[in-house]
């Protein structure tokens, strides 16, 4: 496993809000396991869902999804996972961030 070093984050934001985006069906499972992390705990409330993470955490609201984390985790590699629920043409802005790299 490579070292992508530490905290890493990566939000995408959608053109409109997406009701099914916070239905966890396992999808987000899904997503922080291509990470090589996993959720530990959830929390939810009208605006947004909050997961902790083993090695950090994911928000995700009707119009965008946050993961931030940290050590030996790629959430490079959760990025094709999530196009697999949400289409391409969906999406307004991808931005990813590491320390030393924006």
């Amino acid at each position: 496993m490579e070292f992508e070093g530490p905290e890493k984050k990566l939000e995408v934001i959608l053109k409109k809000p997406l009701a099914s985006l916070r239905k966890n069906d396992g999808k987000w499972d899904k997503v922080v396991e291509a990470a090589h992390t996993k959720i530990i705990q959830t929390k939810g409330n009208e605006w947004f869902d909050a997961y902790l993470l083993s090695e950090s955490s994911l928000f995700v609201y009707d119009n965008r999804v946050i993961i931030i984390t940290c050590g030996r985790s790629q959430l490079f590699k959760s990025f094709p996972v999530l196009l697999d629920f949400v289409d391409k043409s969906e999406i307004d802005c991808v931005f990813y961030e590491r320390k030393n790299f924006i």
